[in-house]
């Protein structure tokens, strides 16, 4: 079985058993019985569950992610985004639950302010006040994409997209539109 496969087998493991018990029962026992896959299998793919909890959310929202490097309009992005997690409301509720370092809280925002990151032309092309601005903004986005999980998901998604973006630092902005006029 090939890689790909094989993760995906684990993830939409994960996605069965999270339909039947909380995510904080579910043991990479469960995963390994679900699956029908070896425990070393998931090791050798997944450090722990909340890799997997990570990677399912990744793929996800691939074409999200996709969109960052070929569209300007960073509304049509986060759009997506939020679209592709609203089809998959039980699972971010579940996730949304995790604590510690490791937690897909935790995970998310460095995923956030990496993308920031990318999308302002990467850490080079960044002085101290904008990475400020990105790790601020990206805390910003994490909480209230927390609280739009945790209400339900309830706020469409192109609304929710909208005041993300309005709440963006004007910094922030004119760094992604300058990136994506040179590129």
């Amino acid at each position: 079985m090939k890689e790909a496969q094989s993760k995906r087998a684990f993830s939409e493991a994960l996605e069965r058993l999270m339909e039947q018990k909380p995510i904080a029962k579910i043991r990479v026992t469960d995963l390994v019985e679900e699956s029908g896959l070896s425990r070393q299998t998931f090791y050798r793919h997944f450090r722990d569950i909340y890799d997997l909890i990570d990677w399912t959310h990744q793929e996800k929202t691939r074409l999200a992610f996709e969109l960052i490097d070929v569209d300007a309009d960073i509304t049509h992005v986060w759009v997506v985004c939020l679209r592709l997690m609203a089809r998959s409301k039980n699972f971010y509720q579940q996730v949304i639950t995790t604590s510690g370092c490791n937690s897909f809280y935790n995970g998310y925002y460095l995923r956030c302010q990496n993308n920031l990151l990318r999308m302002a032309g990467g850490r080079e092309r960044c002085d101290d006040a904008m990475l400020f601005t990105i790790r601020f903004t990206a805390a910003g986005i994490t909480q209230m994409i927390t609280e739009w999980i945790t209400d339900g998901m309830a706020q469409p998604p192109e609304e929710m997209a909208k005041l993300l973006v309005e709440s963006m630092p004007a910094k922030y902005l004119q760094a992604h539109k300058s990136q994506k006029s040179r590129g």
